[in-house]
């Protein structure tokens, strides 16, 4: 073997030792998705599915049942289980069920607020932690995002390790986006697809990002320092915008009935007296703040009032007046 030959081999076997650990990379036709903790592909869906108890690993904690259909995470060191149909971190806008055996217990918290309604076919947006309850400890298992037709949130869009983003878009424009996430500096209705590498399924995520708190049109006699001395009415709300008012900013608000005027446009009118802290929030979570005072005023119903206050005014005196005549003749 001449010093060429010679050099051409060890070059090549200096290229395999460092190519082994390096897994698929040594393989330069491998387009597939793989494993970032291990650097290899990720095992064959039909052989994962054959693994005990039908279930591929996701975590040490967490694997995807094939015959349940749902995510089971599972307490170390015990047989307890909690299924679920989405998986920790991710972000959906499909209903999603938690279930336990006999068992096990659970809390459920949407937005830092324990859920005390169903939790098969969760639908209500929010962002969701499951905690397991032993005796009075309790130990975070899992949390999932679920979001509306319009949300504020996502920025960006994310999803959990063992998914990948397979496409993008916002208003059916492409926006940047790389495996784990999407950009969502632009508002408008988004669909994200993406896909679970181990079990291969997929999923959809359909929303409007909507940044925008909501902008109401006050009518009444309002001056630059906020009294009003009138009714105060306030228009140009959409459909799913809630109003809160309380007196000071600190009691317990109360949520107004809005006005639809058959043409999407919702409104309100405030009529009594006195100091007024505000809330409008909108479907997607924007709020807005005013502070108000609508001072004493004469209205329709002031006039009433006042004509009937007159009316029995005039009887007292008039009785007083002949009472006294009567005395006088007596």
């Amino acid at each position: 073997m001449n010093m060429k030959r010679i050099r051409v081999f060890a070059a090549a076997m200096l290229a395999a030792a460092l190519l082994a650990p390096m897994g698929v990379l040594a393989d330069p036709s491998y387009t597939g998705e793989i494993d970032p903790a291990t650097n290899e592909p990720y095992a064959d869906e039909n052989q994962q599915a054959t693994e005990e108890n039908g279930r591929v690993a996701l975590t040490a904690t967490c694997s995807y049942d094939w015959n349940s259909h749902d995510y089971v995470y599972t307490m170390e060191g015990t047989l307890n289980e909690v299924h679920c149909t989405a998986a920790d971190g991710q972000i959906l806008s499909q209903a999603v069920t938690v279930s336990t055996g006999s068992d096990t217990s659970v809390v459920v918290y949407r937005n830092g607020q324990e859920y005390t309604d169903s939790l098969t076919g969760i639908t209500a947006p929010g962002e969701y932690v499951v905690q397991v309850r032993n005796g009075s400890d309790r130990t975070r298992i899992f949390s999932f995002t679920l979001v509306g037709k319009s949300t504020n949130g996502l920025q960006p869009f994310t999803v959990p390790d063992s998914f990948f983003i397979r496409e993008a878009t916002c208003d059916g424009a492409d926006v940047p986006y790389d495996r784990y996430n999407v950009y969502t500096d632009t508002e408008g209705t988004y669909r994200i697809v993406y896909e679970c590498v181990p079990t291969g399924i997929g999923y959809t995520v359909e929303t409007t990002i909507d940044r925008t708190a909501p902008v109401p049109v006050f009518s009444g006699k309002i001056d630059d320092q906020n009294r009003v001395r009138s009714a105060l009415t306030f228009s140009g709300l959409a459909e799913g915008d809630t109003v809160f008012v309380s007196g000071d900013g600190t009691g317990t608000p109360t949520q107004l009935t809005l006005r639809d005027d058959g043409t999407g446009n919702f409104s309100g009118t405030l009529t009594e007296s006195g100091n007024y802290y505000m809330q409008i929030y909108d479907a997607a979570g924007n709020m807005s703040e005013y502070r108000f005072r609508i001072m004493t005023y004469f209205n329709a119903n002031s006039m009433v009032v006042l004509v009937v206050l007159g009316v029995v005014l005039a009887g007292v005196i008039g009785y007083i007046i002949m009472r006294r005549r009567n005395l006088k003749i007596g």
